[in-house]
């Protein structure tokens, strides 16, 4: 039976949602902006939306604080960056909910999406011993 790490699983997971994300940001950002400006149209939701992306951004790098009790895994690592990025992002959407700053905003987040696509492919993915 082959070893599972279901961290590396993660990673791919991550490395793969990074991916459609970016894609879906930056070839679709009008689309982006149109649905999430509807969204958000809402005060109740863009409340709960900040709500959400203040324990994100205050919970991702949590996970770093495993280094108190054994060493730092790659996976984790990867965890608190993305959502770091998702948390900040989730902020900016709902301080900027109008269509064209949606589109902008789509526009660098999936910038960002492409980068830690590059990035988790380089630094953890293209070296298996690397965990």
């Amino acid at each position: 039976m082959p070893n599972f790490d279901l961290g590396r699983f993660y990673v791919w997971f991550l490395f793969v949602v990074s991916i459609l994300t970016a894609l879906a940001r930056l070839g679709l950002p009008g689309q982006f902006a149109v649905m999430m400006s509807a969204k958000l149209a809402d005060a109740r939701k863009r409340n709960r939306q900040v709500l959400f992306g203040w324990i994100i951004l205050a919970a991702s790098p949590l996970i770093l604080l495993y280094w108190f009790y054994g060493p730092l895994r790659a996976w984790m690592w990867v965890a608190a960056g993305m959502g770091i990025l998702n948390g900040i992002e989730q902020l900016l959407s709902a301080r900027y909910p109008d269509r064209a700053s949606l589109a902008y905003l789509s526009r660098i987040f999936g910038a960002f999406n492409a980068l830690a696509a590059i990035l988790i492919w380089f630094l953890v993915l293209r070296y298996p011993a690397v965990r």
